[in-house]
């Protein structure tokens, strides 16, 4: 199955482009700060690690501001990167352009990414149709290789709180699974789901079989739509679908304590699809596949 994987890596401090980026009147404060990569691995075991970045060419405009969890972490010009510490739950990110009135951006919207304990996250910033900044998540390998030869952000302070205590549940480890490749169109139970997503299921299990149960809290199996179906509906295909998944893991011999939650369109992977394609469903629909999607998620005993 996919996930991130963990990186082991050393630190990269860089001193360049200050007097460069003091020069730009669209950051929301200067103050001189660092955030090295960090070998994950060595964070405590309720933290995980994010790396945003932003390469060169990628997106035309100014700096791109990123929150996380609604609060400022930093503003990121052509080809720097900037690292930061969360809880290893799930958090929400969102995106905007610098601007002289930052408070029209709303850090209330944004994707929702669940970072497993001691594991680094890559999230890179990339230009939507309409020449807007969004993130995409990347491949741990894809990520380190990108940001060697960049130099960390460092003029901005982050405002994002430093997690010395995590009160929600720690993530271990996290599956997503797309709801497309598991199930036919509006189906939810064991009678609507293809073959290739039964076989998936049964990977699936063969590898939290493979967890230790001595470290193991609990499994929530959620399930999540695309923005612009009916909530009510597709909160109950989203939970049917969740609770399928369930019984065919209780088949395929994983005992662990399970639960199964229906998000409907709450926590987006890819959000604005229907804004960003008014006028082409194909395109719409592309873009909220990642939406419609299984997620399994292994909570760790605190």
């Amino acid at each position: 199955m996919k996930k991130i994987a963990t990186v082991l890596v050393m630190a990269w401090l860089c001193n360049t482009g200050v007097s460069q980026a003091q020069q730009t009147p669209l950051f929301e404060k200067w103050s001189t700060y660092t955030s090295p990569f960090l070998n994950a691995t060595d964070l405590d075991k309720n933290l995980s690690q994010v790396i945003f970045y932003r390469e060169a060419g990628a997106i035309n405009g100014p700096a791109v501001n990123v929150y996380v969890d609604s609060d400022y972490h930093t503003s990121l010009q052509e080809n720097q990167y900037k690292a930061v510490s969360l809880c290893a739950q799930t958090h929400l990110f969102s995106t905007a352009f610098s601007s002289s009135d930052n408070r029209q951006i709303k850090r209330d919207k944004g994707v929702y990414y669940t970072i497993p304990s001691q594991q680094s996250s890559f999230i890179k910033v990339v230009s939507n149709l309409n020449g807007e900044p969004e993130f995409q998540r990347v491949e741990a390998e894809r990520g380190e290789q990108a940001i060697r030869s960049m130099p960390v952000q460092k003029q901005t302070l982050s405002r994002v709180i430093e997690p010395h205590y995590c009160k929600e549940k720690t993530v271990l480890q996290n599956f997503s699974l797309s709801a497309r490749t598991l199930f036919q169109t509006n189906k939810g139970g064991l009678a609507g789901m293809y073959p290739d997503g039964k076989s998936e299921i049964k990977e699936l299990a063969a590898d939290l079989k493979r967890l230790d149960q001595r470290y193991i809290s609990h499994i929530v199996i959620s399930g999540h739509s695309a923005p612009g179906e009916s909530k009510a509906i597709s909160k109950k295909l989203s939970a049917e679908r969740a609770k399928t998944v369930l019984n065919l893991l209780q088949q395929e011999g994983v005992h662990f304590p399970m639960e199964v939650m229906g998000y409907s369109s709450e926590q987006p992977v890819a959000k604005d699809c229907a804004k960003r394609n008014p006028s082409d469903v194909k395109m719409r629909e592309a873009c909220d596949q990642a939406n419609r999607r299984v997620e399994v998620t292994v909570y760790s005993i605190q």
